[in-house]
C-alpha cells in the first residue's frame, strides 16, 4: 500500500467548510487549484525520507514537570509512536530524556512534550540533536539523576 498525504491549503484551513477535495496524484508533482500551494518535483520522496529517517534527540524540559506525571506521560507518548529511549528527573527540577526513531514521529513527540500532562506547566523544551545509535529498545523511565 502506498502513502497517502492530505494536503490542505491555507485558504481551505481558514474556511468554515469541513469538506476537502481529494485529488489523485502521480509521480512527484502536484499542481493544485489557483491560490493553493504547488509542490514541485521530489516532494513525495522528501516526505517519505522524513518519515523513515532515524534521528535521536537529547531533551531537557523545564517548568513544573516533576511530581505531575510528566515521565509517565513522556513514556506513553513515546510508546504510542514506537519510539525508543529513556526519561528521568534531574536534581535541579528538570526532566531529561533521550528519544530515537523516525524523524516525523520524533517531531510530533516533541510537540506533545510542549503540552505535557494536565498538571504540568512546561516553560522550555531544549533539544540537542545527536547521531542515532540504536542502542535502546523500548522507552523506559530511569531512576532520578544525581
Amino acid at each position: 500500500m502506498g502513502l497517502v498525504f492530505l494536503i490542505v491549503s491555507e485558504k481551505a484551513r481558514r474556511s468554515d467548510t469541513n469538506s476537502y477535495k481529494i485529488v489523485p496524484i502521480s509521480g512527484d508533482t502536484v499542481t493544485k487549484d489557483s491560490g493553493s500551494t504547488v509542490f514541485g518535483e521530489g516532494w513525495i520522496g522528501q516526505m517519505e525520507k522524513q518519515m523513515e529517517e532515524i534521528v535521536r534527540a537529547h531533551v531537557c524540559v523545564s517548568g513544573r514537570v516533576q511530581g505531575v506525571g510528566f515521565r509517565a506521560f513522556t513514556q506513553m507518548q513515546a510508546n504510542s509512536r514506537a519510539l525508543h529511549g529513556w526519561v528521568r528527573n534531574r536534581a535541579e527540577g528538570k526532566v531529561e530524556l533521550e528519544v530515537e526513531g523516525p524523524q516525523l514521529s520524533v517531531q510530533t513527540f516533541l510537540q506533545a512534550l510542549h503540552e505535557g500532562p494536565p498538571l504540568s506547566q512546561v516553560f522550555q523544551v531544549t533539544v540537542d540533536w545527536k547521531e542515532p545509535n540504536r542502542q535502546t529498545e523500548g522507552f523506559q523511565i530511569l531512576r532520578n539523576s544525581l
